[in-house]
């Protein structure tokens, strides 16, 4: 992994972990458990926390990736860019 993307993970990880300390995290955890079974098909109760965040960061990219495609392929077929 390059550095950056290395860094980014970690600053990403470290952020994830506070807010699920925070009095909201409950709330996170509950979408990032619902990310990881939908896109992994794992159970996240299981999980270690850094194997947690870890499916958790990537499950967010996907849903991103799928969101942009999609709406790409919206665009063209409605013929709107």
């Amino acid at each position: 992994m390059c550095s950056q993307s290395y860094e980014f993970f970690q600053r990403f990880r470290k952020k994830l972990v506070s807010s699920l300390e925070s009095e909201h995290g409950e709330y996170e955890r509950w979408k990032g458990d619902a990310l990881i079974r939908s896109n992994f098909h794992i159970d996240p109760e299981e999980l270690k926390l850094s194997q947690w965040a870890k499916l958790y960061a990537q499950a967010t990219w996907l849903e991103k990736w799928k969101l942009e495609n999609q709406a790409e392929i919206l665009s063209s077929l409605f013929g709107k860019e």
